[in-house]
């Protein structure tokens, strides 16, 4: 059955690495959450901006996420 699903065309890649964080003080974090706020808007503005792309999405693939529920094989 077609599902609407394009599936031709597709790239996935990683925009943005999370550095380690500094859990010295407030003010590093503090830093560090407002690198990320600039980043993802800087992100959001170059996508939307860019011909490239009809669409996109930012977050984890469903392939890559975790399980909520501990899962065994027994």
């Amino acid at each position: 059955a077609d599902l609407g699903y394009n599936t031709e065309n597709v790239m996935m890649c990683t925009l943005m690495s999370m550095p380690l964080l500094d859990l010295s003080s407030p003010e590093s974090l503090s830093r560090h959450a407002q690198t990320v706020r600039n980043n993802e808007q800087l992100i959001n503005q170059k996508m939307n901006g860019s011909p490239l792309f009809t669409e996109w999405a930012k977050g984890k693939p469903p392939y890559r996420s975790e399980a909520i529920y501990p899962v065994s094989l027994a």
